[in-house]
């Protein structure tokens, strides 16, 4: 019965026209403080790299960032969650590493 409820439930969200919102955020306190130009560079060259719109958020101590939030957002693009989720993870990932290493002081 369950089973029967669960499938008629999916069927019933899929036939009013529900769909998935791509849009992601990927929060990251950073072992060792960046240098906040270096930061802004490498967000603004990641914004050159996707169609995906890109926010961030940063925390700051003694002028350098400790922390940030990126937001992807892939709502306007036609993906599927299935395809939306791994390319905006594999960006979140290729975009801390080149923050850690090109940035750090």
């Amino acid at each position: 019965m369950k089973t029967f409820v669960a499938i008629l439930f999916l069927s019933l969200l899929s036939a009013c026209g529900v769909k998935s919102i791509n849009k992601v955020g990927y929060g990251k306190i950073l072992d060792n403080a960046v240098s906040e130009n270096c930061f802004e560079i490498k967000f603004s060259e990641l914004q050159k790299e996707t169609n995906y719109q890109l926010s961030v958020v940063v925390e700051k101590a003694a002028g350098k960032i400790t922390f940030y939030d990126l937001t992807i957002d892939g709502t306007k693009t036609d993906e599927t969650p299935e395809v939306f989720t791994p390319k905006s993870f594999k960006l979140s990932k290729t975009f801390m590493a080149s923050v850690i290493k090109e940035c750090s002081a």
